[in-house]
């Protein structure tokens, strides 16, 4: 019999005790791997996350962002406080062999069982997850830097770019490149997305497909 699904290793449990405040024991800690994002051009959205902001996102996970429902923050309509359920703890930045991405970013978050916060609990949480019923995710991500794929200027620059992503110059179709200084923010559980590929993995390291979204 091999691992349980969700049970975290000795080296995760280090590196999950090294952002906690209180020192967690395995059994307390749900423990899942995702994939964030790659450098996709993203369908329909005709954006591309360079390799070096993915650098930055690596760094940042790395550090612990947390994990949320729905991007709560951004409105929708509805606005929320943006609780965290999980945190990521751990992450890598992977050649990619999927059509299209050269570069992917996973990571790795911990739930700690048995809480409830704000009316849901982290176990329904952690059993959507298993039953695969909760398998989208989206980054909150920003940058500074938006770079236009047929001139090589800031996209947003009117007087020294002006192409529309999504249209065609030549032959060449219009993208928007995000490079750094930038941020990741956080990562959602969310119902649809735009970034194919990204969601929780599976035991066999498969994904479903998953949405971002662009803090200005």
């Amino acid at each position: 019999m091999g691992k349980e699904y969700g049970t975290p290793t000795n080296k995760q449990m280090e590196l999950i005790n090294e952002l906690a405040k209180v020192e967690l024991e395995p059994e307390q800690v749900f423990v899942f791997p995702d994939k964030l994002v790659g450098d996709m051009i993203i369908p329909n959205r005709y954006m591309q996350i360079s390799k070096q902001l993915l650098n930055v996102f690596k760094e940042d996970a790395n550090s612990g962002v947390s994990l949320l429902i729905d991007h709560p923050w951004a409105g929708f309509g509805r606005p929320k406080a943006a609780i965290p359920y999980g945190r990521t703890f751990n992450s890598k930045l992977k050649k990619s062999d999927v059509e299209g991405e050269e570069w992917a970013l996973f990571a790795d978050h911990y739930i700690v069982r048995g809480k409830e916060i704000d009316g849901i609990s982290t176990d329904s949480i952690i059993a959507s997850i298993e039953d695969g019923t909760f398998f989208d995710t989206s980054i909150g991500w920003g940058a500074d830097k938006y770079e236009c794929s047929i001139c090589g200027n800031d996209y947003r620059d009117y007087r020294n770019c002006e192409h529309y992503a999504g249209r065609e110059y030549e032959g060449e179709i219009c993208y928007v490149i995000a490079k750094p200084p930038g941020f990741l923010m956080e990562n959602s559980i969310v119902m649809d997305g735009a970034y194919p590929g990204a969601g929780v993995l599976s035991k066999n390291g498969n994904t479903e497909n998953a949405d971002m979204v662009l803090v200005d």
